[in-house]
């Protein structure tokens, strides 16, 4: 029987390069160990259109080539289990495939993400694609995943819905021990969450090994010690927060239960833990290398402290919306998860 040639396509330009550069060694490794092409390209390939319209015209060439399946990945995703190939992620039917994020789009209460995308090489993916290709740009942040959407209804029988755990986007379609992970829209806090995320994934260290599991267990430890610091974990992980860096910016942030900073992450908020003095309830937020700050909680429920580096100035932190993080997706504005102008 023939092996099935397949293409694993990815492509950046600006300073979403840099998530290239993270993912290189081990997606070429990938690739190798699969018998995979891989084209990973720096630069735009057309200059007409957003940069978000480069992903539809090389998976065209690769259709065009003779690839079997073309599967696309964004700047900003990781393969993180080497052991699982690619080939098995569309099964034998519809010709393309792509998760499904439960944010609104139209009237539906979800929509197509096109993050990661496979496509088997059949007449109706490459008519999906060139038709989608003349539609062109759309006034929309999102452009080209417009499309994609658009025509899904179109083309019903080109469309199946891809398993999340091909596209295990952090706080949207988060799925246990993740084929793909990905930081979609998080724009520049992706770099280091994709390097914390690669030095989980590296073996035989034992060092990185302690430090990840430290940084993923830190929230829960205090839980064992105190009741207070119970309720206050529950507090954290049950709530939009509005985090105000007073006198300079705010913006929503979210905790999640395994010590990462949801909503809102950047790259001096990544991690969080709690920790108690004087009877109060502490939490320290960090960035890969150091405190950014240590915020003691009120009796009004709002938590106070100050920056400990940079600026150094004082934050306050108030919960908001009571929607868990961990429970169940959240509904932010579309401007709070699209891409921020690459295609990464």
């Amino acid at each position: 029987m023939r092996a099935i040639r397949t293409a694993l396509i990815q492509q950046a330009s600006g300073f979403h390069t840099r998530l290239l550069d993270i993912s290189a060694e081990r997606h070429e490794a990938y690739a190798a160990r699969h018998n995979l092409t891989f084209w990973s390209v720096r630069g735009d390939v057309q200059s007409e259109r957003p940069p978000h319209w480069n992903k539809v015209l090389l998976i065209l060439d690769a259709l065009h080539f003779g690839f079997d399946l073309v599967v696309w990945l964004d700047a900003d995703a990781l393969l993180c289990r080497v052991d699982q190939d690619l080939r098995q992620a569309l099964p034998t039917r519809r010709p393309i495939a792509m998760c499904r994020h439960p944010l609104p789009w139209g009237r539906q209460s979800w929509h197509y993400n096109t993050g990661v995308v496979v496509i088997r090489n059949t007449p109706l993916s490459s008519m999906f694609l060139e038709t989608l290709w003349k539609a062109g740009p759309v006034s929309h942040p999102w452009q080209e995943q417009i499309r994609f959407n658009e025509l899904s209804r179109t083309f019903p029988d080109a469309i199946q819905r891809l398993d999340d755990k091909w596209n295990s986007t952090d706080e949207v379609n988060a799925a246990r021990n993740p084929i793909i992970r990905a930081w979609h829209g998080r724009g520049r806090a992706a770099l280091g969450l994709m390097k914390s995320a690669l030095k989980s994934l590296k073996p035989g260290n034992p060092r990185t090994i302690e430090r990840t599991a430290r940084q993923r267990d830190r929230s829960r430890m205090p839980l064992l010690k105190s009741p207070r610091l119970a309720a206050s974990f529950a507090a954290l992980t049950t709530n939009i927060f509005d985090y105000h860096r007073i006198g300079y910016d705010r913006r929503p942030m979210s905790f999640l239960s395994d010590g990462y900073v949801g909503v809102g992450a950047a790259d001096s908020e990544l991690f969080w833990r709690l920790a108690s003095k004087n009877g109060a309830s502490v939490l320290e937020i960090y960035s890969e290398r150091e405190l950014t700050c240590a915020l003691t909680e009120h009796a009004d429920g709002v938590w106070r402290g100050k920056w400990r580096v940079f600026e150094r100035m004082p934050i306050e932190l108030a919960p908001g919306s009571a929607s868990s993080p961990d429970a169940a997706p959240l509904r932010l504005p579309n401007s709070a998860r699209v891409n921020d102008g690459g295609p990464g």
